[in-house]
């Protein structure tokens, strides 16, 4: 439901699938790199992504409904 995948040295695939009955889920993973976060959660007719890449690290987010864009370190949110 998260999405968090390793697709590399030093990079991850983040496509979480929102979807059933759930209004929100949130994973996390302690990779060789540092922590990754994947959540989300619907709230008034769409759905707020949060995500946190590693310091050092790159993902590529793919989110429906978007383009897949790639991100460095950090926390981001994205609304869709």
């Amino acid at each position: 439901m998260c999405g968090i995948h390793v697709d590399g040295e030093n990079h991850f695939l983040i496509a979480p699938r929102p979807g059933g009955h759930f209004s929100f889920a949130k994973a996390y993973y302690n990779s060789i790199y540092g922590r990754v976060e994947s959540g989300w959660k619907k709230e008034e007719g769409r759905t707020v992504y949060t995500i946190t890449v590693p310091p050092g690290c790159n993902a590529g987010i793919r989110l429906s409904g978007r383009e897949e864009e790639t991100v460095s370190s950090g926390t981001y949110e994205f609304y869709v």
